[in-house]
């Protein structure tokens, strides 16, 4: 779900994208 959800964070917020990359 994370990895999925990483993708659309992306778009909705640059902010939320950097902890999603933390967790690749």
């Amino acid at each position: 779900m994370a990895s999925k959800k990483g993708v659309s964070s992306t778009r909705n917020g640059r902010d939320s994208n950097a902890q999603y990359l933390g967790i690749k």
